[in-house]
């Protein structure tokens, strides 16, 4: 599939569910492809909980890594 995803920066709503399901929806247009995601609001100054656990959560249950860089943001490579 040529119009694929393989780079995403998630920086949109910040309740849980919203987190989740933007990831979900990246994800899975990822699937097959290498690629990157990487998400705002994990740590530092602009940490958000429901953000982080979202994060956290979608990343055990699909058996992703998680790396964060710059001291806030969170990246999954696929």
């Amino acid at each position: 599939m040529e119009d694929q995803i393989d780079f995403a920066f998630n920086d949109g709503g910040h309740s849980y569910q919203t987190t989740f399901s933007d990831l979900k929806y990246i994800y899975e247009n990822m699937k097959g492809k290498k690629g990157t995601i990487v998400c705002d609001d994990y740590k530092g100054a602009s940490y958000i909980t429901d953000v982080k656990k979202a994060i956290d959560d979608y990343v055990k249950k699909e058996g992703l890594s998680l790396r964060i860089i710059e001291g806030k943001f969170a990246v999954i490579d696929i």
